[in-house]
């Protein structure tokens, strides 16, 4: 926990200034073309859910005022306006830990505990109760104690006499947050929360105090080194990046560095939400939401001013945004990651205000009155590698920020042109037939891709090309990267695999299922394995897999449930290929060349065609792991799966039958299938024995 920072003793302290140039440019040239990006990301998100899922779109204080007022505008620019029911939803974390108290206690002591495990317990309570008159005359220090006897979550667990006005504090801000949520919803069963960022801690308390409700987000970034449980991040979605650590070749989290500055971007000069009061007339007053709307008003914040000059006059087409941005991550992933004192010192005015109760603000670059050495400033300040820049000359400050981050030494990041330089380009496949439920699923997954060029291609291998192109239609993405390929006739998932990879010229390909999904972050990750240079020596790379079990009800789509699909997978061995396919398709990102080499799909084979093509893929290239769990299996595993069956599950028949015609044409040296026949054979024997040894179990 920082122990920096001054007293704050009202938001009028704030010292952002409208005089400063470089915060006005730095918001119109830089982080405009980014939010523009983002905003588009977000807009098509929305709508999906507003419309698709029937969701409740709320906007979270305090970030969510500027959020929402940016989209307004982005919006505007594009022709049309917000509806009306996207609203504010005034809260903060304190007060979501609060509202959750009467039906989660255990999450509200664990957030408790994460924020108030070195501070005294009787100013934790004054915090939490919301005594503003005693927490203004705090310092900063005065929060942090080393050795905290009693810490306030200790004695709230225990129900401690000490905490009998807190608990009882919590008991009404419970029933006054759920009241006033109940009517926000409006008897919908589905919600997405829009906020900034990072760990989606509001989400998963959100979660796990109201299970009844479907509880989304839709974030700038994600991000948590050293968070103990992600498993809420499966309802989060990323628009701009997740991960964890600053990546030299993603230029997006560079934000991770320096996430005050979206932070600081997006907060309003007014007070956090805390606390609900009830009235006399039953209904709920929330104090400090009329504060944050006024604010906008008044609003004079150079970086947001800039940031709306650029949305009013910024591109309308969709792929002019996105080559905007690009070239402005960039810009800023300089500014950030190497910064001139210059810059340092012009960020130092963007102070961050401490919350939960606390009313101190801590600064960005700290000076000799914060800690007394250099190494110290920089481990305790909040953007480090701007105070690197303002401890050493620019020289010795380069080399200590490019170590940092692993960035190549010599003169600065190169200034990329006005023209964005290209970026491999990505075939998606996806091979659909009357299914236009999973369709909708598997196109929202593509287009929620933080890889960006890539050309979605839609293989209707039979049925209805009217329902499909309906489908397509009417789903909230980014039409401009489909294709749509009409197979004609049912020629089989390995033909149509062909066809549509055929349809588009790209550097890696993809097959995408329509019943299964990926994270926001697959393509990003594996593309740029394959870009770099330790993943140059292999022709594919994999990930991990979760397998969700899952059932069609006439409602919908319904998640059973979720498990590691194959947890131990670190290579890729042709003997272990050779007993069994290690992966599923979704998860498996190659080279085109390697694909023309060994001359596609085989489209004799109605099933295990994707195991066949490894194999051979595998007698002229490797395949790389990445061992992160980053694409979803999906299978019908409950109940009857009739027609929506997976076709593991539901063709177990025809993958008993051409297991053995698949090992045959290997041990035989059929067609290309010359160099390992012995092998594929000895891996029969080897599943036949496994299957012996679990039957006996």
């Amino acid at each position: 926990m920082l122990r920096t920072g001054r007293r704050s003793d009202s938001v009028k302290s704030d010292v952002r200034s409208p005089t400063n140039p470089s915060l006005d440019v730095l918001g119109r040239d830089v982080l405009g073309p980014l939010v523009a990006a983002y905003l588009s990301r977000l807009l098509s998100t929305c709508l999906y859910f507003d419309k698709s899922r029937n969701a409740k779109i709320l906007f979270a204080a305090r970030a969510g005022v500027r959020i929402r007022h940016a989209l307004g505008v982005y919006a505007e620019r594009m022709g049309f306006s917000l509806p009306a029911g996207w609203d504010h939803f005034w809260v903060s974390r304190l007060m979501v830990a609060k509202g959750v108290y009467d039906t989660s206690p255990d999450e509200t002591v664990s957030v408790f505990r994460s924020e108030y495990e070195h501070t005294p317990w009787a100013l934790a309570q004054e915090c939490l109760i919301g005594k503003k008159d005693v927490t203004a005359a705090q310092s900063a220090d005065q929060f942090y104690v080393d050795r905290n006897k009693d810490s306030i979550d200790q004695l709230l667990a225990a129900k401690d006499p000490r905490t009998a006005a807190l608990r009882h504090h919590l008991i009404e801000q419970s029933r006054l947050f759920r009241a006033e949520t109940t009517r926000l919803l409006g008897g919908r069963e589905a919600a997405l929360i829009v906020d900034t960022g990072w760990a989606a801690t509001t989400q998963r308390m959100l979660m796990a105090g109201w299970p009844e409700v479907e509880w989304w987000g839709a974030y700038f970034g994600l991000s948590a080194s050293g968070l103990a449980s992600r498993k809420h991040w499966n309802r989060a979605i990323p628009l701009i990046f997740q991960a964890d650590d600053v990546d030299a070749t993603r230029p997006e989290t560079a934000i991770i560095e320096h996430r005050h500055v979206i932070e600081s971007l997006f907060e309003p000069v007014a007070p956090s939400i805390e606390c609900y009061e009830g009235t006399s007339s039953g209904e709920v007053s929330i104090p400090g939401a009329r504060e944050n709307l006024a604010s906008l008003e008044r609003d004079e914040d150079p970086m947001f001013m800039g940031v709306l000059e650029h949305l009013r006059s910024a591109p309308t087409d969709p792929l002019e945004v996105e080559a905007a941005a690009a070239r402005a991550t960039r810009e800023l992933a300089d500014i950030l990651l190497t910064p001139s004192r210059a810059w340092a010192y012009c960020f130092r005015s963007l102070e961050r205000s401490a919350d939960f109760g606390r009313r101190f603000t801590v600064p960005v670059i700290l000076d000799e009155g914060h800690a007394a050495s250099a190494s110290d400033r920089i481990a305790r300040s909040l953007w480090k590698a701007g105070q690197i820049a303002v401890e050493y000359e620019r020289g010795m400050a380069a080399s200590i920020q490019r170590k940092r981050f692993g960035l190549p030494f010599g003169s600065r990041p190169e200034r990329h042109p006005a023209v964005p330089q290209p970026r491999p380009l990505v075939t998606v496949v996806t091979r659909t037939m009357d299914r236009p439920m999973f369709l909708r699923r598997a196109l929202l997954s593509v287009h929620r891709q933080t890889w960006r060029t890539y050309r979605h291609v839609i293989v209707c291998d039979g049925g209805d090309i009217a329902t499909i192109r309906e489908t397509v239609a009417q789903a909230n993405v980014d039409h401009s990267r489909i294709m749509l390929v009409d197979a004609v006739e049912n020629r089989g998932m390995e033909s149509a695999s062909n066809i549509g990879i055929r349809a588009a010229p790209s550097d890696y390909v993809v097959i995408h299922d329509d019943d299964d999904t990926w994270t926001s972050e697959f393509l990003e990750r594996s593309v740029g394995f394959l870009e770099s240079a330790r993943g140059a020596k292999y022709g594919g790379v994999t990930t991990r897999s979760t397998y969700v079990s899952e059932r069609v009800t006439p409602e919908g789509i319904r998640i059973e449930g979720q498990r590691s699909y194959n947890p131990g997978l670190v290579n890729v061995a042709i003997s272990e290929m050779s007993i069994s396919n290690m992966f599923p398709p979704i998860s498996f990102v190659f080279r085109r060349s390697v694909y023309d080499a060994i001359g596609g799909f085989d489209e004799r084979f109605p099933v295990l065609g994707d195991w066949d093509f490894n194999l051979r893929f595998l007698q002229i290239a490797d395949i790389g792991v990445l061992p992160e769990e980053l694409a979803f299996y999906h299978f019908r595993d409950v109940g009857e799966t009739g027609f929506f069956g997976n076709s593991v599950i539901d063709g177990v028949d025809k993958h008993i039958e051409y297991s053995s015609v698949l090992r045959n044409a290997f041990v035989r040296g059929d067609s290309s299938r010359t160099n390992f026949g012995s092998l594929v054979g000895a891996g029969a024997q080897i599943e036949a024995m496994r299957n012996r040894i679990l039957h006996k179990l």
